[in-house]
């Protein structure tokens, strides 16, 4: 009787090799430009050990993790590299692409400032519950 052998674990290089080819093809398949610098960095990000848990995380909104569908959206868009958003001019003066990566360095982005906003409550409360000393930024400082 032949013996059977294990196979082989594949190293996190392979791993990542694989993830680059199958993200790349739906990349090429879809726009056809995953030779750029951002396309390389996306796919790289995506790759990550542990980019997707947030896919995973239960909707519980009273701990700040849910998201709204427009949100679930972008955040699907930025990652599979398709269109966000049309194309448009930011309250900045900036061009904003299909992509809508703009918004996430805006300093005049809406939610941008929510984001920031929300976290630092976050952290205010968390402070607080160890029952230390916290003061809130005020808000004009954004």
């Amino acid at each position: 009787m032949e013996a059977f052998s294990r196979p082989r674990r594949r190293t996190e290089r392979q791993r990542i090799h694989t993830k680059l080819y199958f993200y790349g093809s739906v990349v090429d398949n879809n726009n056809n430009n995953n030779n750029n610098e951002m396309d390389k960095a996306r796919l790289l990000a995506a790759t990550a050990t542990h980019s997707g848990d947030w896919l995973q995380a239960a909707p519980i909104a009273s701990v700040g993790l849910k998201l709204s569908d427009e949100a679930v959206r972008v955040a699907v868009a930025h990652r599979l590299g398709c269109r966000a958003r049309e194309p448009h001019t930011c309250v900045c003066g900036k061009n904003v692409d299909a992509r809508g990566l703009h918004g996430l360095a805006c300093r005049r982005s809406a939610p941008r400032q929510q984001r920031h906003s929300h976290m630092n409550d976050i952290l205010w409360r968390s402070i607080k519950r160890a029952q230390l000393p916290a003061v809130k930024e005020p808000i004009s400082l954004v």
